[in-house]
């Protein structure tokens, strides 16, 4: 079975997503399930697991989103598909957060100019996945229609762009956008990796081995959210430079090992394609769950990694059943 085949494409994608969307929930629940001295110290930064799964997890969707993204460019709806499944997704939740700020303000008398521009605020920072996705999808789109998919100038976009002040969530967007271009780069060119099929496993191998190599480095300092990444300096040119090749090394490893062993788990694992199915619903009910109720509900907790494990089963479960809730409610309106 050949998976790069477009009868198979979609299926082992969803189950890569679906792997590090758990992982996603499980480091989330190692930062904000953990108790509140792991939370207001920011002890998550020094945990090993923390570490391994922040430096390539978001990546690696962003990664795959720019891989499926080519189909958005060549059906030509890219701006009726950027609303109705990024930006709208994206205003919507975040109306929740920004509402219960702004009525937490009224009921404190406390409304004023400074209070609309904090809501506004929270709207364009609070799914910062979504808008760097409609940030790195709008440049490859704009790449696409003035400079037919030139790769001179997503690269050189990608170089200016490390020299652009960092602001709110922009060094995010920034972080994101060459996984974003690698992705539909790699989809777009039908990129064949003929000897690394042809040697599968050491293909593996190789990958564990350069993403462990990389791994020993990783400190405080290798988060984009402790660091930015803006270059200003040589050492910041070092950081980014390193963060980004573990997060393609990792992503690769991650996104090889399931390729390699998905015949073998296609029909055992038929939840894990289905959690990657919905990991836009994942991702925005566990930010909320972050920001409103397991920090509240696991004050008194420590870092327990059995106890981790069982609140992601139980997060994941939950957004399983609000997902299916959502569509029963849009095939009842239908």
């Amino acid at each position: 079975m050949n998976l790069f085949d477009s009868r198979y494409r979609i299926l082992w994608i969803d189950a890569v997503r679906g792997l590090v969307i758990i992982f996603m929930v499980f480091g989330h629940n190692i930062q904000f399930g953990s108790g509140t001295e792991m939370l207001d110290n920011g002890l998550y930064f020094e945990n090993t697991a923390f570490r391994f799964i922040y430096s390539f997890h978001m990546p690696c969707l962003m990664l795959i989103s720019g891989f499926l993204f080519r189909w958005t460019v060549e059906r030509g709806d890219f701006w009726e598909n950027r609303v109705r499944k990024i930006l709208g997704p994206a205003v919507l939740g975040a109306l929740i957060p920004a509402s219960v700020f702004f009525f937490g303000a009224v009921l404190n008398h406390i409304v004023n100019a400074e209070t609309l521009v904090t809501c506004g605020r929270i709207i364009v920072t609070y799914y910062w996945f979504l808008w760097a996705i409609f940030f790195a999808s709008t440049i490859v789109w704009i790449v696409y229609k003035v400079g037919r998919n030139s790769v001179f100038l997503y690269l050189a976009v990608g170089i200016v762009l490390l020299f652009i002040p960092d602001y709110l969530n922009i060094a995010l967007w920034k972080f994101m956008y060459p996984y974003f271009v690698v992705g539909y780069i790699w989809n777009l060119k039908s990129i064949r990796i003929t000897w690394a099929k042809r040697y599968k496993w050491l293909t593996a191998g190789i990958l564990i081995l350069l993403f462990s190599a990389l791994f020993i480095f990783y400190d405080n300092d290798s988060f984009i959210y402790t660091t930015g990444i803006m270059v200003d300096s040589i050492s910041q040119l070092c950081i980014d430079l390193y963060r980004y090749a573990i997060g393609f090394a990792g992503s690769a490893m991650v996104i090889w090992i399931v390729y390699i062993i998905y015949p073998f788990i296609n029909k055992k694992f038929v939840w894990l394609i289905h959690i990657g199915r919905i990991s836009l619903t994942v991702y925005m009910v566990d930010i909320l769950l972050n920001s409103y109720i397991l920090p509240r509900m696991t004050r008194d907790f420590s870092l327990n990694y059995l106890m981790t494990a069982i609140e992601t089963v139980v997060v994941t479960l939950l957004c399983l059943g609000i997902d299916g809730l959502l569509k029963k409610v849009a095939r009842a309106k239908n």
